[in-house]
């Protein structure tokens, strides 16, 4: 099985687009009806933080597929290409390939070795992700912590990494592989569609 650009869909290891797409659906349906519920913040906050995850692999995935990989399934997955180009097709990868963290994917697209321009994301904004990801853990282990928070207060989170998320869209890197402009400019659309139901929250 291989993907658009040819390439063997095992190398992956990460969401692609119809997953991208699938989930951003989602993420407006719930978001147009944000207003008759505050707790669909909560499920927009997995929401959010999987359309950013999924645009950070996409983007950092580099010609062999693995700038997204956590260390030990990029070592593994050169490996295996190694052996492949030596001749060896019955070759296999060790173990199955991981993505890298959150937290871990965050700090690639800012990196000059991991992508070409890096991101820039203020201080701000990384300390809005990281809560993004705290939330998001916190709420899918049922932490109770999350329930005393104000919801209201969940909404810069969300707001943040759909910004970035639509940044990073836009970025050469992912123009370059297989999401092209008329899928860019329809999950943009979707994108711009959630941020205007959260931020219109408090209107009448």
């Amino acid at each position: 099985m291989t993907e658009d650009n040819g390439l063997p869909a095992e190398l992956l290891g990460f969401d692609t687009r119809g997953f991208f797409e699938e989930t951003a659906n989602l993420a407006v349906d719930l978001a147009k009806g944000i207003r008759k519920s505050n707790v669909k913040l909560l499920w927009l906050i997995i929401l959010s933080r999987n359309l950013l995850q999924s645009a950070m692999a996409n983007v950092l995935r580099g010609s062999a597929n693995i700038g997204a990989l956590d260390e030990k399934s990029q070592k593994d997955q050169i490996k295996w290409l190694n052996e492949i180009r030596a001749g060896n097709d019955a070759a296999e990868p060790e173990s199955l390939p991981r993505l890298a963290d959150f937290k871990t994917l965050v700090k690639r697209v800012r990196d000059s070795q991991s992508i070409c321009p890096p991101m820039q994301l203020s201080q701000q904004q990384l300390k809005d992700l990281d809560s993004l990801n705290k939330h998001r853990n916190d709420f899918i282990h049922f932490i109770d912590a999350i329930w005393s928070e104000q919801l209201d207060e969940l909404r810069q989170p969300i707001l943040v990494a759909i910004h970035v998320t639509g940044e990073i869209i836009q970025h050469p890197e992912c123009r370059s592989w297989t999401w092209d402009e008329c899928f860019r400019d329809r999950v943009s659309g979707f994108l711009m569609t959630i941020r205007n139901h959260i931020e219109s929250m408090d209107e009448c």
